[in-house]
């Protein structure tokens, strides 16, 4: 695997792709799960317009997107169905309400999500009146802000595995962390802003894959990590860790936030791809990782793929 160097300068054009990367995700953060440019009924124009409702239907699009990313196809295409019906009657419930349509949504997409954690999902909400003693555990340890409570995934009764993003107003703490009640241990699984691509049980067996992003000094990169939970314990595995250089938002990671001419001589690695399915046909899915390669100096690209085969 290439690795980089870290340069210890701070250039003026490292400190702007840190601003752009900083608004790139507040915009994230803060604004609804669809463009709202093309916002076009009142139902999606009134989202755009108030910043919680923009907070919940993020949630609710992240939340489906966990929980229907791997299921297999009968499963997830009863999911889309469903999830499709409830956005029609959304419109229609509180389309027709005149005095208080905020409220109307707020509740709508409360009740949703809190149907889909229910039925579908291992990802749980709402720590503070949940699981209060994580939730003090967290504050005791000074390190996150917790502007908003961090979702949780809760492995028994006193271990869990929480993500920390900018959400929580985390500064430099941001990753995945084991947290253990029992002994009073954190632990950081994986550095970088957090998020789960999918999770899903095969055979008593929970699955959580998680990526994180990583930025210092104008050098980004990407981390897959595997989190299996069973009765036998938890296992961490990580398939892919790629760095790679950009400066400027533009998606082209050959361009080096210090030395354009330095950067030619590198191969650059990105993740290209995640998937998920059953290779071995033992009923269990596996983890896929596709990476590209791409050769600074002549664009040239090649792909690799990495595997983990669960057993």
């Amino acid at each position: 695997m290439q690795k980089f160097v870290l340069l210890k300068t701070i250039t003026i054009v490292a400190l702007c792709f840190m601003l752009l990367y900083t608004v790139w995700f507040s915009e994230a953060l803060y604004g609804a799960s669809f463009d709202c440019k093309l916002a076009k009924t009142n139902i999606e124009k009134a989202i755009c317009d108030d910043r919680e409702l923009s907070r919940l239907d993020r949630k609710l699009a992240r939340v489906y997107k966990y929980h229907s990313r791997y299921m297999k196809i009968t499963d997830g295409q009863s999911f889309k169905r469903e999830q499709i019906a409830w956005l029609k009657q959304r419109d229609k419930q509180c389309g027709i309400v005149t005095e208080n349509k905020r409220g109307c949504l707020i509740d709508l997409y409360i009740e949703r999500i809190a149907e889909i954690m229910k039925d579908h999902g291992f990802v749980s909400t709402g720590m503070s009146k949940n699981e209060p003693e994580l939730k003090q555990f967290l504050v005791k340890q000074g390190k996150f802000d917790l502007y908003e409570d961090p979702e949780y995934f809760k492995i028994s009764d006193t271990d869990f595995i929480v993500p920390i993003g900018w959400s929580q107003g985390a500064r430099m703490q941001l990753g995945f962390y084991m947290i253990k009640l029992d002994d009073g241990t954190i632990r950081k699984l994986a550095n970088g802003h957090p998020s789960i691509e999918g999770m899903y049980k095969d055979d008593g067996v929970t699955v959580l894959v998680l990526t994180v992003h990583h930025l210092l000094r104008g050098f980004a990169g990407e981390k897959v990590l595997i989190i299996t939970v069973s009765q036998e314990g938890i296992e961490e595995h990580i398939i892919a860790n790629v760095g790679y250089y950009s400066n400027d938002g533009s998606g082209d990671p050959c361009k080096h936030p210090i030395n354009s001419e330095r950067s030619k001589s590198y191969t650059v690695e990105t993740i290209e791809l995640i998937n998920i399915k059953d290779l071995n046909e033992d009923g269990k899915r596996d983890v896929i990782v596709k990476i590209k390669n791409t050769n600074c100096g002549d664009n040239s690209v090649l792909y690799e793929t990495k595997t983990l085969i669960l057993q």
